[in-house]
C-alpha cells in the first residue's frame, strides 16, 4: 500500500446521514397514517360488535317482558338488562382508551310519541363521543342506521319514528 495507512472502516457523510433521515420522515409520513386508519377502523369494529351484544340482549330482554327495558343514564349499564349483558360491555372508556361512553336511549313517551322528535329515534344505542374520526370509521364499516342525535351523540338506531 505505499506506505499509506488506510483505515479499513469509513464512516457515514453528512449527506448520507441526511438522506437516510430523510427517506425514514418519508416512509414514516406514509405508514403512520395507514397504521391510524388500521387503528380506528379496529376501534370502530369494537364498538360494532358491543352495540351487537347490546342488541341482541335487548330483544331478549323484549321477548320475555314485551316492552324494552326504560332509558339509562349515559355510561352505566341499565338495571334491567344486567342479567342479559352480564357485564360484557363496558359502558364508560377513559381518555387514555377511546373516550367513550355508550347509552341505551328509550325515548318513546307513554303516549307511543317519540321524546326528541327531530332526532328520528324511539330506541337506540347511543356512543358519546367527540372523535369524529372513529365516528366516520363506524359509518364506513356498519351498514345499518347510525345517525347524529344530540350533543356529541351519534346512536345506531333501533327503532326509528314512523313516518
Amino acid at each position: 500500500m505505499n506506505g499509506e495507512n488506510v483505515s479499513a472502516s469509513r464512516g457515514f457523510t453528512l449527506v448520507e446521514l441526511l438522506i437516510v433521515i430523510a427517506i425514514l420522515g418519508i416512509l414514516a409520513n406514509i405508514v403512520i397514517p395507514v397504521v391510524m386508519g388500521q387503528v380506528r377502523r379496529a376501534q370502530a369494529a369494537s364498538i360494532i360488535e358491543d352495540f351487537l351484544i347490546f342488541r341482541t340482549a335487548l330483544f331478549e330482554y323484549y321477548r320475555d317482558y314485551s316492552e324494552f327495558p326504560r332509558d339509562y343514564y349515559p355510561g352505566r349499564e341499565p338495571k334491567d338488562l344486567r342479567d342479559y349483558l352480564d357485564g360484557r360491555i363496558r359502558w364508560s372508556q377513559p381518555q387514555w382508551q377511546l373516550n367513550i361512553k355508550y347509552d341505551w336511549d328509550n325515548w318513546k313517551r307513554k303516549d307511543g310519541r317519540p321524546k326528541h322528535k327531530r332526532t328520528g329515534v324511539l330506541y337506540g344505542f347511543s356512543v358519546t363521543t367527540e372523535n369524529e374520526e372513529l365516528i366516520e370509521a363506524i359509518k364506513k364499516t356498519y351498514s345499518g342506521p347510525f345517525w347524529y342525535t344530540l350533543g356529541n351523540n351519534y346512536t345506531f338506531v333501533i327503532e326509528p319514528i314512523s313516518p
